[in-house]
């Protein structure tokens, strides 16, 4: 067969081990991008690529391929979404929480490789998902922090105050 006369009639497939973070990863930056690799190279067609925050039941951030793509390129702007030869792109508009279950879903056909064959999506919590690290804030009572110095002033100024003095009590002594 000529390889000019050749057709490609395969779907596009995900590839955990090449996608960042890869799937059941844990400890996850909430600052990063997130990177989804395909096993061939792909095109953004129509539909929606969505982070679903597992934990909460509830959408973090839905990309609209068609109306919010930079293009090729490895850094999309805030918000946005783009391709580079095998891979998706997506900034998300904020950081991710922390210490939550996130997952990745894509709209079937919002991906297609570049003889138009459709990626079949992911419509689940588990094909793609991820936690990210903990990031409940430590307290370092050692810093000298301006919160812990204004507190500390606060609680030095309370201590100084003076109260009044109760009142002190006369007795009388009465003879008859």
């Amino acid at each position: 067969m000529d390889d000019a006369t050749a057709s490609d009639s395969t779907a596009p497939a995900f590839v955990s081990a090449s996608s960042t973070p890869n799937d059941n990863a844990t400890d996850v930056a909430v600052g990063n991008d997130i990177v989804i690799a395909f096993d061939e190279n792909i095109a953004l067609s129509t539909g929606n690529i969505t982070i679903r925050n597992v934990t909460d039941s509830s959408d973090f951030e839905v990309f609209d391929v068609a109306s919010e793509s930079d293009g090729t390129t490895t850094t999309p702007g805030s918000g946005r979404v783009s391709i580079t030869s095998d891979k998706v792109y997506l900034n998300p508009t904020s950081n991710l929480t922390g210490n939550r279950t996130y997952a990745i879903r894509i709209d079937s056909g919002s991906v297609t490789d570049t003889s138009s064959n459709a990626f079949t999506g992911i419509s689940d919590n588990t094909t793609f998902n991820f936690s990210t690290a903990n990031t409940t804030p430590v307290v370092d009572l050692d810093t000298g922090a301006a919160v812990m110095t204004a507190v500390l002033v606060f609680l030095r100024a309370a201590a100084r105050l003076t109260l009044p003095a109760a009142p002190q009590q006369r007795m009388q002594t009465v003879t008859p």
